[in-house]
């Protein structure tokens, strides 16, 4: 489905050709995978779940990234969050944010672990990095 919807964006006349793919949650990863499988452009995940799981295909990551963690994220234990910025290391453009005290779910304004500051953060940092495609 993300491939299917990549490709219809960038076809469209009003699209660059360049697409980034955005999740929360699960959505996260599939973001993060749909990299180096689908050719996204890039890929923004906040308080992405699984991405530890993918740690081994790192070298496979060639476009930006912007991953934002929840730093009392149940979902996310902080050594997932250290694997992935240990398999990451080497590559300047994956952005790894932690955000004190922030839970999982901080960036959806709906839910009780909403995290105004943080939230809007993420969302800074994500953009910068998406101006710069």
């Amino acid at each position: 489905d993300i491939d299917a919807v990549r490709t219809w964006l960038a076809a469209r006349p009003d699209c660059t050709g360049t697409v980034a793919v955005m999740g929360y949650c699960f959505g996260g990863e599939f973001a993060y995978v749909a990299t180096y499988e689908l050719g996204a452009a890039a890929a923004i995940s906040f308080h992405g779940v699984s991405i530890e799981k993918h740690v081994a295909d790192a070298g496979r990551v060639k476009v930006p990234m912007s991953l934002h963690f929840g730093e009392e994220d149940r979902f996310v234990p902080s050594e997932a969050i250290d694997a992935i910025q240990a398999a990451h290391r080497a590559q300047p453009q994956v952005e790894i944010y932690r955000y004190p005290g922030a839970k999982h779910g901080f960036a959806q304004s709906d839910t009780a672990a909403y995290d105004e500051a943080a939230a809007h953060l993420s969302e800074e940092r994500a953009l910068a990095m998406l101006a710069r495609l």
